[in-house]
């Protein structure tokens, strides 16, 4: 039987409030991942937005069973040391997290320039989809949306790690 630990969301609703709980499951070891890839196995596609560090691509990550992987790829403008250590500082939290609410690392590629994957949401950007779709998202999804997010957050709390 798996522990597991309670916590109470509390959302308004309009008028009247809602108690949702939630059950967040005491995380397992996670087994060693190898997180370096070849920079041939990416196409670039075009540019998503920029970051704090650089630019932010779509592109296709090719397995190496053949399987083809939409992904997001980071990259850094400036590979000065300090800023180095700061960009490669976040694929090393990336390494450590695994909940379903979070964008999950697919790897690192460590030659100059350097690229953080990640998996590519099919929407985007939340804050983007939110602004385009505020018309037409009906309230339930909005609150889903907000316990996904509450999720999230609580799981991150739980490792120690504060998202800005």
């Amino acid at each position: 039987m798996k522990k597991t630990t309670r916590c109470l969301l509390i959302f308004l609703l309009g008028c009247s409030g809602s108690d949702i709980y939630c059950e967040i499951l005491d995380e397992k070891l996670i087994p060693a991942v190898k997180y370096g890839i070849e920079r041939s196995h990416i196409v670039l596609g075009q540019i998503l937005g920029a970051g704090f560090f650089g630019e932010v691509y779509d592109g296709v990550y090719t397995k190496d069973n053949g399987e083809k992987i939409n992904v997001a790829v980071k990259t850094c403008k400036d590979c000065s040391p300090d800023v180095m250590e700061k960009f490669m500082s976040e694929a090393v939290i990336m390494k450590n997290l695994n909940n379903q609410h979070i964008v999950k690392l697919i790897g690192i590629i460590e030659d100059d320039p350097v690229w953080i994957v990640m998996e590519l949401y099919q929407y985007g950007e939340l804050g983007n989809y939110l602004s385009e779709n505020q018309g037409t998202l009906t309230n339930i999804t909005l609150v889903l949306f907000s316990l996904q997010i509450c999720k999230a957050l609580v799981y991150l709390s739980g490792v120690n790690v504060v998202h800005r």
